[in-house]
């Protein structure tokens, strides 16, 4: 039973939460041209998704919105759908884009300290427990400047520690439908926020419900024996299912592309090919699902007396929203490429990745590595020695942290940020940990001269994080935060009075694509410009010339804006994204039959460069 004082203690670390995420707020808005200085860097592709989607909600496009909320794949829409709600009630300005990773830094304190104070027995030390964990997550540098980005990281942080706190809410409570159902909501929306948060944490809860049972194994035997069971079932009834049988015969289609390779066909005079796309493996999905429904709705009663009160709450509000969603075209071939191996762009060894992960958390993570080394020990000590003494449902704070880390080590690609969701639980296990040494240095202490002596701790713990100076260069790189360089927002609004009066445009640089090129046209004019890009990897100039040309010939743009900057320090030379190569653009531009004429040149001397303006012939 919650105590009034336990939830004026959430309320003020939420009001405490909420102050500082202010004062960050405040500082950004003052300076937010500093936060875009990476041409090439994913904030711009997470703001340029919200911003359409406001706009075409601004503008009563509901088709156009709900097309583009269903483009959305390799990220998932929720972030954009927050961050278009935050446009249009705050208006169309990219200095509101940073509030709903704000939002999930103060859920991220706000519920780790909700979690903590349940860990342990003890009153005292639990409270102590949350207040470390939130002095170390307030302290951390990296972690603030990532919550006050435009990325997927900081909600997806204050999403999980949500998860992690329902859970112990509902197997601590008295078992009403409703925890188990705001469970339930937390992972779903964890899951259409990005499919590998949602996975680490659903992961880490079921580890630990499983590690509760007397007889794991033999559960989890069970369960395994009942599919075998049905699949046999179904084998056995495959000659009298005509759902079963089309199965069949998609994957036998499927295993013929992948041993032969594509094939076409005319259909009503247009030739086809298939291959083993994304959109052909959510077919056998949907059959297969087509399939499940239909067992489902003859035996639910069954079902749902099996499941239970949290198996149905868990079911219905999580797993049949996300199986639903990978009927959509597409959906389930790219999140299983996202989370899986092949979402690879460089290669690094564990070994390397290792040591990469511990100087991000040592040096960014933390106000300095000596901090770092002592929450590492703390959790250590949580976990070795504390194990026992915490709250059962609160060992899933261990359980996520070290999967998670697990996780990111075995994944190919490693960037140091990709600790930002996980961070939060070490700092609470290093919290407990700490929590829980102070609770065996102090048992020599009057029962009332201990709560004393954990405000002084607590104090003590706080002043040293306070004085300790951070390395924000260090912190920065983390985060992907430059401290220095040309800024996009400045660049854009050399060009943006170009695109004045054209519904349409269509826009190049020699520096290769971004949409840190056209967001900043649509926020100029609050409207949703049309614009036409050209996908262009070159292997020379003379190649970007003809594949230009063509493009300048076909495209419905009546203007063009081409960007020309040979002094820019943005390329990327493993796609062909260097002036070398890309000014073959310019050559199209200017010699080139292209239906087009040279009318503007503007010189932008302040990026390297120049503005190239083409209107279509009459």
């Amino acid at each position: 039973m919650e105590r009034p004082l336990d939830r004026a203690l959430d309320l003020a670390v939420l009001a405490i939460a909420v102050a500082i995420a202010f004062v960050a707020f405040r500082g950004y808005y003052e300076h937010s041209e500093d936060l875009w200085r990476n041409f090439y860097h994913d904030r711009n592709s997470h703001y340029a998704f919200g911003l359409d989607m406001a706009l075409k909600l601004r503008n009563l496009d509901l088709v156009g919105f709900l097309e583009r909320l269903e483009s959305a794949k390799v990220w998932p829409p929720l972030h954009g759908l927050i961050l278009s709600i935050t446009l249009l009630v705050g208006g169309i300005d990219h200095r509101l884009g940073v509030l709903p990773s704000l939002a999930g830094w103060v859920m991220t304190i706000v519920f780790s300290f909700a979690i903590a104070r349940r860990a342990l027995c003890d009153r005292t030390a639990g409270l102590m427990a949350g207040a470390i964990a939130v002095a170390f997550i307030i302290a951390s540098p990296s972690l603030r400047l990532i919550s006050t980005d435009v990325m997927l990281e900081g909600l997806g942080s204050g999403l999980s520690a949500m998860a992690l706190w329902a859970f112990v809410r509902a197997w601590q409570g008295p078992g009403r439908v409703w925890d188990w159902r705001i469970l339930a909501l937390t992972l779903t929306a964890l899951f259409f926020h990005k499919g590998n948060y949602w996975g680490l944490a659903t992961a880490s809860i079921a580890a630990t419900a499983l590690m509760r049972r007397p007889e794991p194994l033999g559960f989890v035997g069970r369960w395994v024996g009942r599919i075998a069971g049905m699949a046999l079932g179904l084998a056995r009834g495959l000659p009298r299912d005509p759902v079963l049988i089309l199965l069949v015969l998609v994957l036998a289609l499927m295993g013929a592309i992948g041993l032969f390779g594509p094939f076409e066909v005319t259909l009503f005079g247009r030739n086809l090919v298939i291959a083993n796309s994304g959109n052909l493996l959510t077919l056998p999905y949907a059959i297969a699902y087509w399939r499940a429904a239909i067992a489902w709705r003859r035996h639910r009663a069954a079902f749902d007396a099996e499941l239970g009160v949290a198996g149905r709450a868990v079911y219905y509000c999580l797993a049949v929203p996300v199986m639903i969603s990978f009927l959509l075209p597409g959906r389930l071939a790219t999140f299983l490429w996202f989370v899986g191996p092949e979402n690879n762009p460089g290669s690094m060894s564990v070994g390397d990745g290792a040591m990469l992960y511990l100087r991000a958390f040592l040096d960014g993570f933390n106000a300095a590595p000596w901090v770092g080394i002592a929450a590492l020990g703390f959790f250590g000590i949580g976990l070795v020695v504390g194990w026992r003494s915490i709250a059962p449902a609160s060992r899933v704070v261990f359980a996520f942290a070290i999967l998670a880390t697990i996780a990111v080590l075995a994944h190919p690609q490693h960037q140091g940020r990709f600790l930002s969701t996980i961070v939060f639980a070490i700092f609470l296990g290093a919290g407990i940990g700490a929590a829980f040494l102070f609770t065996r240095a102090t048992e020599f202490l009057a029962a009332w001269l201990r709560p004393a002596a954990a405000v002084l701790a607590v104090g003590l713990v706080a002043i040293a994080l306070s004085v300790v100076r951070p390395d924000m260069t260090a912190a920065s790189l983390v985060a992907i935060r430059p401290i220095a360089g040309q800024s996009d927002i400045a660049r854009a609004a050399t060009y943006a009075p170009y695109a004045d009066g054209y519904p349409a445009i269509g826009l190049l640089a020699t520096t290769g694509n971004s949409r840190a090129l056209d967001w900043p046209l649509r926020e100029w004019c609050r409207c949703d410009l049309r614009i036409y890009y050209l996908l262009l990897s070159p292997k020379d100039r003379e190649e970007a010339f003809r594949v230009t040309e063509a493009w300048l010939r076909a495209t419905p743009a009546r203007r063009v804006i081409l960007l020309d900057l040979p002094d820019s320090p943005d390329s990327i030379a493993g796609v062909g994204w260097t002036w070398d190569r890309m000014r073959g653009m310019v050559d199209a531009a200017t010699k080139g039959r292209t239906g087009f004429s040279l009318t503007t040149v503007g010189p932008i001397p302040q990026f390297g460069g120049r503005i190239l303006v083409l209107d279509r012939n009459r």
